[in-house]
């Protein structure tokens, strides 16, 4: 797990302007956080997450102790055998000024997969051209979880058994100026 960077529940990691491309696991192809994270200024691109449990995140596994904030980066070209081509969220996830773009996943969550219990804030950012096999192009709800999105552009994402763009199960989306 966490091909590129692991950290755990009580670790910190701070990445900007960075790269992380390339990487391989079967859960967090990108980066694994079960402690906290901030990001910025840095891209994620190429990671495959290929485990065959049902949740994977090409780029980030973020799990329910964990806390990510994300600003001015990209997610392009991530895929998961799985769930959660870009993202595989529990937890909370704060993302601003983002691009999710050209992700992947075979089953739910073409760009986001949110868990039962997870919460995610997206602000100023755009999901497009992202694919799920399944359900959520571009994200997918399951259970109780939370998203919000303000000023958030969806557009061009594809499902095969579901919505293309947000698909929610049972959880809440609030949505505004999107």
């Amino acid at each position: 797990d966490g091909g590129g960077i692991f950290n755990s529940s009580t670790g910190t990691v701070t990445i900007t302007d960075s790269v992380l491309s390339d990487n391989a696991a079967q859960t967090g192809a990108g980066l694994r956080n079960d402690g906290q994270v901030t990001i910025d200024g840095t891209v994620f691109s190429g990671n495959m997450a290929s485990g065959a449990i049902g949740r994977n995140g090409g780029a980030i596994f973020n799990t329910a102790a964990g806390d990510i904030s994300i600003a001015r980066s990209t997610f392009s070209n991530n895929s998961a055998t799985n769930t959660g081509g870009a993202v595989y969220g529990d937890g909370t996830i704060g993302i601003d000024s983002s691009l999710f773009a050209g992700n992947m996943s075979t089953a739910e969550g073409g760009a986001i997969y949110m868990t039962s219990n997870a919460e995610i804030m997206l602000s100023q950012s755009t999901l497009s051209a992202n694919t799920a096999g399944a359900a959520g192009g571009a994200v997918f709800i399951a259970g109780a979880s939370s998203l919000t999105l303000d000023s958030v552009t969806v557009t061009l994402n594809t499902a095969t058994g579901g919505a293309g763009g947000i698909h929610n199960g049972t959880g809440t989306v609030s949505i505004a100026n999107t």
